[in-house]
């Protein structure tokens, strides 16, 4: 889980990660943990609230009281005031699509700038998870910010992910796509 953070600008590099079974829904609602309802699972997830913020469902631990206006606040709009920026620089997952055991993989990040798209494998159909990497390739958008490409994988999964990383550093949730 990766969260936002007050008056951080932090670039958090995943690369070549092998992460699986991040997915199952257990709920720890004690310090430390989260009992939002709905909360998004899987291997990289954006957004997840810690002990310091609004959305934080659970105890805080024993004693434990925030005052509600300290309470720290992730930015749902761009250049939106009085609140933590969104993780990793607000980068997104690419779009995959696969077709005749090849993967296209569309990327809508800032114009004209390179990408290192890193791929994964899974053995369940349905898993949206890293746990095989398979390789890397990279990618140059255009002047409205777009790339799109082909990649054809070596092995036989029965889905593939894929995240994106900026010339910075920061890492992308995991883009999914069930291979037909």
């Amino acid at each position: 889980a990766i969260r936002s953070e007050k008056d951080a600008n932090a670039r958090i590099t995943l690369t070549k990660n092998l992460i699986w079974d991040n997915g199952k829904d257990i709920k720890r609602c004690e310090a430390g943990g989260s009992c939002v309802p709905d909360q998004r699972l899987g291997a990289i997830v954006f957004g997840v609230p810690a002990l310091e913020h609004e959305g934080f469902v659970g105890s805080r631990g024993g004693g434990v009281v925030i005052e509600p206006s300290k309470l720290q606040k992730t930015c749902t709009q761009p250049n939106e005031q009085g609140c933590n920026a969104q993780p990793n620089q607000g980068i997104k997952a690419p779009k995959l699509t696969a077709n005749k055991g090849s993967v296209t993989v569309e990327v809508n990040g800032l114009p004209n700038q390179r990408y290192q798209v890193e791929f994964f494998g899974n053995q369940n159909a349905a898993s949206k998870e890293a746990e095989q990497y398979l390789g890397t390739i990279t990618v140059a958008t255009d002047a409205q910010g777009k790339a799109k490409a082909n990649w054809k994988p070596t092995v036989k999964v029965a889905s593939i992910t894929a995240n994106v990383t900026d010339r910075f550093g920061a890492t992308s949730e995991l883009g999914f796509v069930q291979v037909k």
